[in-house]
C-alpha cells in the first residue's frame, strides 16, 4: 500500500472511530480500533493516594461543550425503507459507565434546565436500525461527557500504570477523588529517581 493510501485509510478509520465513540491508536506498529477500555473494565486496577504514591495532581473541570441530549435522526428512504425516519436519543445520565455520583451532563441539565442542549446528527449512511441509532447517540454523549474533568499528575514510578486503564485517585476531596481513565503515561528515570507522569479524564464527580 502506498503511503498516501495508508494515510487515507487511517483518516477514514479515525473519523469512523470518532463517530462511534471508539479508540483509534497505533502502538508498536499495531493498530487498535476498539471500544474505550473503561467501558469494558470499569473497575480500577491501581490506586494512587495523595501524600503517598501520588506526588502531584492538577485537575480542570469544565461544563463547556457538554451536552444534555443527543438525537440521531436518519432517513430510511435512502435504504429503501419507509418514509418515517429512524430516531433515537440519549439523555443526561444515560452514560453506560459513570465515574462518580453525577455526570457533567446531569449537572448541566440541573443547573440550566431551560437551556437544554440537543445535538441533532444526520447519519443516514451509517444507521439502518433503531439500535444503531441508539449506539451513535450514546457514543456521542459519552465522548462529550468524558471531557468534564481532566487532570495531569505524577506519582512514584509505577511500571504497571499505562494508558487506557482505570485508576483510583484518593485524598483529593469529594470533587476530584474517584476513578479516572488514563489517556497517556510517561515513565522517566533521572537524578530524582523513577517517576511516572500521566493524564486522566472522567465524566462525573
Amino acid at each position: 500500500m502506498a503511503p498516501r493510501e495508508g494515510a487515507s485509510c487511517a483518516n477514514i478509520l479515525r473519523q469512523r472511530a470518532e463517530r462511534i465513540g471508539y479508540e483509534f491508536v497505533v502502538k508498536d506498529q499495531t493498530l487498535y480500533f476498539q471500544r474505550p477500555r473503561y467501558r469494558e473494565a470499569s473497575a480500577s486496577k491501581l490506586t494512587l493516594e495523595w501524600g503517598r504514591t501520588l506526588r502531584s495532581f492538577s485537575p480542570s473541570l469544565t461544563l463547556y461543550g457538554l451536552v444534555t441530549a443527543v438525537r440521531v435522526r436518519a432517513s430510511q428512504t435512502s435504504r429503501g425503507g419507509g418514509k418515517e425516519p429512524l430516531v433515537s436519543e440519549a439523555n443526561a445520565g444515560d452514560e453506560r459507565v459513570i465515574m462518580g455520583r453525577e455526570t457533567g451532563s446531569q449537572i448541566v441539565k440541573r443547573m440550566f434546565p431551560s437551556a437544554d442542549q440537543v445535538v441533532v446528527r444526520l447519519d443516514a449512511q451509517d444507521v439502518s436500525t433503531s439500535s444503531e441509532a441508539r449506539e451513535l447517540a450514546l457514543a456521542h454523549l459519552e465522548t462529550k461527557s468524558m471531557e468534564f474533568i481532566k487532570g495531569r499528575g505524577a506519582c512514584i514510578g509505577m511500571p504497571d500504570l499505562r494508558a487506557r486503564m482505570v485508576v483510583e485517585l484518593k485524598g483529593l476531596g469529594k470533587r476530584f477523588s474517584g476513578p479516572y481513565y488514563v489517556t497517556s503515561t510517561t515513565h522517566a528515570i533521572d537524578a530524582s529517581g523513577y517517576r511516572t507522569e500521566f493524564e486522566v479524564k472522567r465524566n462525573a464527580r
